[in-house]
């Protein structure tokens, strides 16, 4: 345990990497590296866990770290499981006890993660967590799907909070597509371990996690600040749910009880441990909607889709879709397998585009944050005021600039890029994702809304 210490304490990557390079025959110590960092690994035992006090008998003895860490992989965090690692641990030393605690509960940190590991163990790297995006849009790409396909799915592309649900008969388990582990409890992970006593099988859900009543941009935020907090909560902390609610105006509870939870794909555990599902698309589909008929849920969904058989119906669904605020929508294949990476059989289409706005406004940044004492956002709108929104994306360099001298940045003309027009919450017209490009010295006059639609429409392909 003592090198897991001293790579701890080594300052920069090239001398940390070089203490990596010289103990890679130590085949325990490479053993507990890789068991630490691969978020695939899953133990279910946080530090609020691993120190409640039990009154159990330990089932089994665990000689060594290996023994312990093999008996984990397998663990569902159970008291039982707790005592028995424990009974383990109790015996070495105290230095030792602290290391392999940060084992056990996977927080001890080293500084560094998979990408890094991997650079260094060539020979078994680990496996990164599967995530299967979509290719980007072109017509010609779009078209090709048509001529070989009869017909394809067009879903709403959903712009909140991307989770896989690892649904497992030792528990559920909420990571990112980068395998990182997302700290959601509540009435969501009650409805999985149905689905899961229903299927009686491993199996992943793949989704977004969304908020009832909070636009996208806020929702995210919010659920972002519920994964940070309910993490530090499991490690302990007394004061975060306070926290949390001071914070957000609404207590953790809460706004667990607002999670919904859009789904869209359905792959077994051990098939998405490698990548690869075989299944068609039509079949995974089908059984997740089964699933969730079967739940009869109001806090797990799947994802709405229409079945297009041209590229002018599938454009149409998505200016449709735009029309009622969505981001936009993705295009599949019915019998397309599941796969990591991004496949040419799965196509966001996104409509992007650049605007002149004027800036009739300023807003500082949120207190306690990078840019607490600065620019947050622009406030910005159409020549006729029919359109506004709050512009962010601003670069460091041009946003002390901007907010030190107001007076000669108000009533400027600034290029934005958006992805498409949208309804805010109070009903007017606003944009989707907003950002800053530059300031146009050279024009006196913004677009008008009328001149915005049919440069969207015109980006859409529907004059």
């Amino acid at each position: 345990m003592i090198k897991l210490k001293q790579l701890k304490e080594i300052q920069g990557n090239i001398a940390k990497k070089q203490f990596l390079d010289d103990n890679r025959k130590d085949k325990v110590f490479v053993e507990c590296l890789r068991f630490l960092i691969d978020d695939l690994v899953i133990t279910n035992i946080s530090s609020k866990k691993y120190n409640k006090e039990l009154e159990l008998n330990t089932t089994m003895t665990i000689n060594n770290v290996s023994e312990m860490l093999d008996y984990l992989k397998e663990s569902s965090g159970r008291d039982i499981d707790i005592i028995n690692i424990k009974s383990f641990i109790n015996k070495q030393n105290d230095k030792d006890k602290i290391i392999l605690e940060g084992l056990v509960c996977k927080n001890y940190s080293i500084g560094f993660g998979i990408k890094f590991f991997n650079q260094v163990i060539t020979n078994d790297k680990i496996i990164t967590s599967p995530y299967q995006g979509c290719s980007q849009f072109s017509e010609d790409k779009v078209n090709k799907l048509f001529k070989e396909n009869n017909k394809l799915y067009s879903q709403i592309k959903q712009d909140g909070q991307y989770v896989n649900a690892i649904i497992k008969k030792s528990g559920i388990v909420f990571t990112a597509r980068s395998g990182i582990i997302q700290y959601i409890n509540g009435r969501i992970k009650d409805e999985l371990i149905l689905l899961r006593n229903f299927a009686d099988m491993d199996f992943v859900i793949t989704g977004e996690l969304l908020i009832d009543g909070y636009d996208r941009k806020t929702a995210n935020g919010i659920i972002r600040g519920l994964i940070s907090s309910n993490k530090k909560i499991s490690e302990g902390s007394l004061k975060e749910a306070d926290k949390f609610k001071k914070k957000y105006k609404v207590s953790i509870e809460e706004i667990e009880d607002k999670l919904k939870f859009v789904t869209w794909d359905f792959v077994d555990y051990e098939c998405f441990i490698k990548g690869v599902d075989k299944m068609k698309y039509k079949y995974r589909l089908r059984t997740l909607e089964t699933l969730v008929l079967f739940v009869s849920s109001n806090c797990i969904s799947v994802t709405e889709y229409k079945i297009v058989n041209t590229y002018s119906q599938a454009i149409q669904h998505f200016k449709e879709l735009l029309s009622k605020g969505e981001e936009g929508s993705v295009i599949k294949t019915l019998d397309f397998a599941f796969k990591d990476g991004k496949p040419s059989y799965i196509i966001k289409l996104k409509v992007m585009f650049d605007l002149d706005l004027r800036i009739v406004g300023f807003n500082k940044g949120k207190p306690r944050t990078k840019y607490a004492n600065t620019l947050g956002s622009l406030q910005v709108e159409s020549e006729n005021g029919l359109l506004s929104t709050n512009m962010s994306g601003i670069k460091d360099k041009i946003r002390d600039e901007i907010w030190n001298n107001k007076e000669d940045y108000i009533n400027k003309i600034v290029v934005v890029k958006c992805n498409g027009i949208s309804t805010n919450r109070q009903g007017g017209t606003s944009l989707l994702f907003p950002n800053f490009l530059h300031i146009r010295e050279d024009k006196l006059e913004a677009n008008t809304l009328d001149e915005i639609l049919k440069i969207q429409q015109m980006k859409l392909e529907l004059n």
